[in-house]
């Protein structure tokens, strides 16, 4: 694998995709990033089997396709101390030499097939929603989730949608919030789930001057995001169902 892409553009996917990985584990693959390069793409990968994001880079120069798993911190880490415009990741048998114009750095490969990837969502109830209305909503409510681990359901923002409304509820158990927008296409079941606080932040920075449509995929254990360059998997917190209040 052999991809030319900016600087810039490759140290914001790493960053967005940074936020996916575990602050602890025992399982050291989950601290790497899977790059996967094709046609005009490049799309990485990371996950702490909570949490799953994958961002896409188009436009980018793939001079011979092909997947590799490095070190995410690593090349992150390196990826923002370049001051190059262009930045070039070259795989060999064992390592990917990251290289700009005066430095370069060579980063150990892990086995591609040990990552666990995207988990699929089976039986999801498709929504879309202006990226802009989406993150309002989401920036009215997130601030009152519970910030305390072991809170459960109150360590994320419960999304409930019918009709053609979705409606946002978080709390602390001392202050609640609550915000709604209208859905152009009805939905024919009532869902609710609860959705991580940091699947939401994620959520939040993906948003972010973001005004196209998305499509929101809610199942009874995952919700998926899928904007424009990135798609967001996350597990549902326990206590969520299909059943909505009255």
């Amino acid at each position: 694998m052999k991809v030319l892409c900016d600087r810039d553009r490759l140290k914001e996917a790493l960053s967005v995709v940074a936020t996916a990985l575990p602050t602890r584990t025992t399982k050291p693959i989950l601290e790497a990033v899977l790059l996967e390069a094709s046609g005009n793409t490049l799309s990485l990968t990371s996950t702490d089997l909570e949490v799953a994001i994958r961002y896409t880079l188009t436009g980018v120069q793939v001079e011979q396709k092909g997947s590799c798993l490095i070190p995410a911190r690593e090349a992150t880490d390196f990826v923002r101390d370049l001051g190059d415009e262009t930045v070039t990741l070259e795989v060999g048998k064992s390592a990917v030499r990251i290289l700009g114009k005066d430095d370069a750095c060579e980063l150990a490969l892990a086995d591609v097939g040990e990552f666990p990837g995207l988990p699929e969502i089976k039986g999801a109830t498709k929504i879309s929603i202006q990226a802009d209305r989406f993150g309002e909503i989401l920036e009215r409510t997130a601030f009152s989730a519970a910030k305390e681990l072991g809170r459960f359901a109150m360590n994320g923002v419960r999304a409930e949608i019918e009709k053609d409304q979705i409606r946002l509820i978080a709390t602390d158990g001392r202050r609640l919030s609550l915000a709604s927008h209208a859905l152009e296409t009805p939905v024919k079941e009532k869902m609710a789930v609860t959705i991580p606080s940091k699947a939401i932040q994620q959520s939040a920075r993906v948003l972010a001057g973001n005004v196209e449509p998305v499509t929101l995929e809610v199942s009874e254990d995952r919700v998926a995001l899928h904007a424009k360059d990135a798609t967001i998997i996350t597990r549902v917190l326990e206590g969520s169902s299909r059943a909505t209040r009255p």
